[in-house]
């Protein structure tokens, strides 16, 4: 009963942040512009760089989906891995642009790397997360303040990442405040400031909450996941992690936390608004399939219908039909290639080589759902009825 009140109440205030969405002839996961416009970068906050003991300018850059005459936009901020820079989530965020949304590649402090071991669940790993904690806060608070400006609702502001990014991304979206912390949060605050300390004076009593998290290859530092989730905030999170990543574990373990896929099966269990994509192979890089699948997730937090065809750059060549399917799918394709289907945990269902013309695949002995169909470089999503 319990979780069945709470999805209920999550459901209501889903539908009531994404009313004012206008998803429309696909927009928000397919490419309804062709070209984006990135900003000066903007400073969002500043903080004290641990490394060279001297204050640190901490900049946000938009890029926006140029000649966009819509002024009510979801936002999505984006946050790089340990070893990139702000311009490695430049790409993906042209093309959330190029779908629709108002994309942000955020900088970060990434004081203290050169010269502490890395470990989850030592105090240094802990106290540099926190400070990376301030610094996503930050980037959040100056999005709403200024999303006027941007042509952004100030509810439907989203937060992702890859790898480190991730966790960044996962801390902003769902920890609710420094005692959130189990690492000693006075010595936390006593050391680098509460939650607002990176944000400038008139921005630190601006709403800080987001409305959904994405997490490529993140992780969180607790290992106790039950734990976690009774002392976090509940938005809609997404994770997409490949099971054999030797870098960030897909799910939990000692000493190293719990990855994306753990996170994902607690919030589902419990109710929550979660999407998951787990291929059992990929490593610790992020594939087409798997941007591709973000766009759908991402659009469904939105409340949008999801669609059938998530990458266009070949859609004449394939089509798949009828979907809603009951046992017998056809997918007609130009030239020999292959298919995997894939369940929404990430694990393949169905693999396949097709060949010109039309195929006829049985899907009788699958269970009724939705599916993620992998057709060389672009993706379907097959409902199974």
């Amino acid at each position: 009963m319990k979780k069945a009140v709470l999805a209920i109440s999550i459901l209501c205030i889903h539908l009531l942040s994404s009313a004012q969405i206008d998803c429309s002839n696909g927009r928000y996961f397919t490419k309804l512009f062709s070209a984006t416009t990135e900003a000066a970068a903007e400073v969002y906050g500043s903080n004290k760089n641990w490394e060279t003991n001297s204050t640190q300018d901490l900049h946000i850059t938009k890029i926006s989906p140029t000649g966009d005459a819509s002024v009510a936009r979801p936002a999505i901020l984006l946050f790089h891995g340990l070893n990139g820079s702000v311009n490695d989530v430049k790409a993906t965020c042209v093309e959330y642009a190029k779908r629709g949304w108002v994309a942000f590649a955020v900088e970060y402090r990434k004081d203290g790397w050169a010269s502490e071991f890395i470990q989850a669940g030592a105090s240094g790993d802990y106290e540099r997360q926190y400070r990376e904690w301030q610094d996503g806060l930050a980037a959040v608070r100056f999005v709403r303040a200024n999303a006027s400006a941007y042509g952004v609702l100030a509810n439907q502001i989203y937060i992702g990442g890859f790898s480190r990014g991730a966790m960044i991304a996962t801390n902003v979206g769902l920890l609710k405040d420094e005692n959130s912390w189990d690492w000693d949060p006075a010595k936390l605050m006593a050391n680098y400031g509460d939650k607002k300390a990176s944000s400038p004076t008139a921005l630190k009593n601006t709403s800080d909450a987001v409305a959904g998290v994405l997490s490529f290859f993140g992780r969180i530092i607790y290992s106790d996941i039950a734990g976690y989730y009774a002392d976090v905030n509940h938005v809609p999170y997404a994770g997409i992690h490949c099971q054999d990543d030797n870098v960030v574990p897909v799910d939990c373990g000692a000493g190293v936390g719990c990855g994306s896929r753990a996170i994902y099966t607690q919030f589902k269990n419990n109710g929550v608004e979660a999407y998951g994509f787990f291929p059992a192979t990929g490593g610790h890089a992020a594939s087409t399939a798997m941007l591709d699948s973000s766009y759908v997730f991402m659009a469904r937090m939105l409340g949008c219908s999801a669609p059938t065809a998530i990458d266009e750059k070949t859609e004449t060549l394939l089509n798949v039909f009828p979907n809603p399917v009951q046992n017998m799918l056809t997918v007609t394709v130009a030239q020999t290639t292959f298919i995997e289907l894939y369940d929404m945990q990430g694990k393949v269902q169905i693999e396949t080589k097709l060949r010109p013309g039309a195929n006829t695949i049985n899907l009788s002995m699958l269970s009724s759902g939705v599916y993620m169909m992998k057709v060389g470089e672009q993706m379907k999503r097959i409902v199974k009825e």
